[in-house]
């Protein structure tokens, strides 16, 4: 059985620019504790569609436990079992110089995944290692996870079958 991970960030890709924009519009106020509800609605259907788990790698994870990260996704309508775990700041490397979140993702998958896991990243950044860009949905900061195509591309990096 394959399991599907979703390895996600969260500023700009749940937490948008636009969003942030129209809460100041409505409300007069910003937080980044309510997300973008469409890029939101998206990460629960994909979840749901292929029974993915969330790992987040957003510097969230920093400051925040994972209880508490669960308590924003479940306030932002995104059922708190999706999250499964946060990567490890402390991922080996074999070069200082350039380490990046991608030595993160393939430490996690080294130390927690079956062989037959099958991942997406979803970040606003690319700083992936060459292997993972196969895997990377770069989205736009302004719109993150809140795009048609962004969810298109998702689906079909999950679909895919990878070795």
């Amino acid at each position: 059985m394959v399991s599907y991970i979703i390895f996600l960030d969260i500023d700009g890709v749940l937490n948008t620019r636009n969003h942030l924009k129209r809460q100041k519009i409505k409300s007069g106020k910003v937080t980044n504790k309510d997300w973008d509800p469409t890029a939101c609605k998206y990460i629960s259907m994909l979840c749901e569609h292929y029974n993915a788990r969330i790992v987040i790698t957003s510097t969230w994870r920093h400051e925040y436990t994972v209880k508490q990260l669960e308590e924003f996704f479940e306030s932002n309508n995104i059922s708190p079992n999706f999250v499964k775990d946060v990567t490890s700041s402390y991922a080996p490397q074999p070069d200082e110089k350039n380490y990046c979140r991608g030595h993160e993702v393939k430490y996690w998958l080294q130390n927690n995944s079956s062989k037959k896991a099958s991942y997406v990243i979803i970040d606003d950044e690319a700083t992936f290692l060459e292997t993972q860009q196969e895997h990377l949905v770069k989205v736009d900061k302004n719109k993150g996870f809140s795009t048609k195509e962004a969810v298109t591309k998702a689906s079909n990096i999950l679909e895919k079958k990878h070795h």
